[in-house]
């Protein structure tokens, strides 16, 4: 018969898949509308924005009225995840019922984590006396940031949170509005905690191979039951990450809980096929829903409203790829940013491009969208909404890479095409 103790090992492993991802509402509510005409509306620094940038709003799209600025001028509007301002002498846009601060932009709209928690039985668990009582849970991720101040208002008994480094090693100070991604291993300790509020952790922090396995090895010697790591890992050698998740699971019993990652459309392994039609030796991705030349390129969906990273790595080390990105299938298009080219550094098999939110709102309206069951070419085709696809090339820079060698393509910001 299982022990109470087994029985919450297995409870935080099902539990996490549903509470990792917030849920949220798809309602409409007084303060949200559908345009039916576009606006122009302007990104700020004080609201999130890295620099003064405007764009439109295209005819069709939900946006919500989540405040005002302090002086009256501007609605602050949240579209696609992101907050911007809109002149409210522009327009006679007022949404009726609709009740807004004076100042500032609104947390997140998520559900109440305690809702959740009892649609999924957490509820009934903690009825039954199921508290992770002696449960020692190994939290692995890249930030803890903030990890004192969660532990100073959530009142958890300081003993039961250990450190495997030192605080200053767990955590990079940033403000908030600088970095999201530096607390993520606060907030996957935050969610752990409601879950089993009486189990015991330790905090370890990895962020490259060494200290991926120097981090597991310190949890192991820490005699952890279960470890939760909710990270990405991108590496041109998965095997030796692989090898550590393997000995603590097969060797020394360990639970271990990761996460399915956030790339989602973002990923496309590929081997490279050696040749090309636009005089340089270009993979062919062969998409079957592309014709031409339109298949030296990948086109991703990606979010407009944030920076989009795009890695390329490669196995083998003889090769050396660049990684071309454009706004338009058609290198030579001219409505859209200039082309993006990366280069390997001499004994790296990786590069990465980085594309910033003003030349993504460069993307204009240059294709349309193809009806069921018809090829999409590369052709000036506009349609009247603008595009949010990139496009990747993967070049061999070097006339030294061979056909098959495996690559891998990351991009954080894609989204579903659908």
């Amino acid at each position: 018969m299982s022990s109470p103790r087994n029985h919450m090992r297995f409870t935080i492993l099902v539990l996490l898949l549903f509470v990792l991802q917030p849920a949220l509402s798809q309602d409409l509510n007084a303060c949200e509308i559908i345009l039916d005409s576009a606006i122009s509306v302007e990104r700020h620094p004080d609201y999130g924005a890295s620099e003064i940038e405007s764009y439109i709003i295209p005819v069709g799209s939900l946006i919500e009225f989540v405040g005002k600025t302090p002086d009256n001028a501007h609605w602050i509007v949240r579209h696609n995840a992101s907050y911007v301002l809109f002149n409210m002498r522009q327009s006679t846009l007022n949404p009726l019922g609709c009740r807004v601060p004076f100042w500032g932009v609104p947390e997140p709209d998520y559900r109440p984590i305690q809702d959740i928690l009892t649609e999924i039985g957490v509820d009934a668990w903690h009825m039954e006396g199921h508290f992770g009582q002696g449960v020692r849970v190994g939290v692995l991720d890249a930030r803890f940031d903030g990890v004192d101040d969660l532990i100073a208002d959530t009142g958890v008994a300081p003993e039961r949170i250990k450190l495997a480094q030192p605080l200053e090693q767990l955590a990079v100070d940033l403000p908030a509005a600088q970095s999201t991604e530096a607390y993520h291993g606060t907030k996957v300790l935050e969610v752990l905690l409601t879950i089993a509020p009486q189990a015991e952790y330790i905090l370890a922090r990895a962020i490259d191979a060494e200290t991926f396995a120097s981090s597991v090895e310190a949890l192991i010697t820490a005699d952890v039951d279960v470890i939760v790591h909710a990270g990405n890992v991108i590496t041109t050698n998965p095997e030796s990450y692989r090898d550590i998740v393997r000995q603590a699971v097969n060797t020394f019993g360990v639970l271990w809980i990761n996460s399915a990652g956030n790339l989602g459309a973002g990923y496309y392994p590929g081997r490279f096929s050696g040749g090309g039609t636009l005089g340089s030796p270009l993979h062919r991705f062969d998409d079957p829903n592309v014709m031409g030349d339109a298949q030296d390129t990948l086109s991703v969906a990606v979010d407009k409203s944030q920076v989009v990273r795009v890695t390329l790595m490669w196995e083998d080390p003889s090769a050396s790829f660049s990684l071309i990105v454009l706004g338009s299938c058609n290198p030579n298009d001219t409505n859209t940013f200039a082309p993006i080219i990366g280069d390997a550094i001499q004994g790296q098999q990786q590069v990465e491009v980085v594309i910033s939110r003003s030349q993504l709102q460069q993307i204009g309206d240059y294709r349309s969208v193809p009806r069921a069951g018809e090829l999409q070419r590369c052709e000036y085709e506009p349609d009247g909404i603008p595009d949010n696809e990139i496009y990747l090339a993967v070049r061999d820079a070097e006339g030294s890479a061979t056909t098959g060698t495996r690559f891998d393509l990351y991009v954080h910001g894609a989204i579903s095409s659908d």
